[in-house]
């Protein structure tokens, strides 16, 4: 009879083993699928429509606006910034966002990356002693340096980009490209939402108009 009893005392012993192991299998299990939640919630830096956000609020895509230099179309991006945060913040810390801009070629061989140095005030010409030309030229910049002003929280301010891009082509679409260089795995891009394409004939279409601004 004693004998039967150790027999079963093992036998509830290796039950309660195989229990203990399996509830800490499942829990393992389910840290690993709250840390796959939680790691997927923590990316701050994604695009949604025409919607880039931030950590510290969101850089809304209006429209491109834009026209010719030098024989070459370029465009900038019409937009509104959102101070998302709790405190007042310049609009330029705001709109730390990098976005590159990508086009197929006309041959659909390569997907070019558009040079991004551009700027609005460069479609006026001071060259040609028009007054209409200079003080456009100063207005754009005037505008462009609204970047500098303070947004307070909550608030919304609608201006243009500073720099603006060239294209290769005025066949093909345009792809923006969020690329955050931060380091941080906490502000990381999510790669499946960091991109928002451009239709061509918008960029064809719309020209800038400072009136707007």
């Amino acid at each position: 009879m004693k004998k039967s009893f150790v027999v079963g005392l093992l036998l509830l012993s290796s039950l309660s083993l195989t229990a203990c192991g399996s509830q800490s299998a499942n829990n393992k299990s389910a840290t690993t699928a709250t840390s796959t939640v939680k790691k997927a919630k923590n990316y701050k830096y994604f695009v949604t429509n025409n919607v880039f956000h931030e950590n510290k609020g969101t850089v809304t895509l209006n429209k491109v606006v834009g026209g010719n230099i030098k024989n070459k179309r370029v465009f900038f991006l019409d937009e509104t910034i959102t101070n998302s945060s709790n405190k007042e913040l310049s609009i330029s810390s705001i709109n730390s966002l990098e976005i590159d801009a990508y086009q197929k070629s006309a041959d659909g061989s390569q997907e070019i990356k558009l040079d991004d140095q551009v700027t609005p005030s460069d479609l006026f010409d001071t060259t040609d002693d028009s007054s209409s030309q200079t003080d456009n030229y100063n207005l754009a910049n005037s505008i462009v340096d609204r970047q500098n002003n303070k947004l307070l929280p909550g608030k919304t301010a609608h201006l243009l980009a500073e720099f603006g891009y060239t294209l290769d082509n005025t066949k093909n679409n345009v792809k923006l490209e969020l690329n955050q260089t931060d380091t941080d795995t906490e502000v990381s891009v999510n790669p499946h939402k960091n991109s928002y394409t451009v239709k061509i004939a918008d960029i064809n279409n719309n020209q800038l108009n400072l009136a707007e601004y």
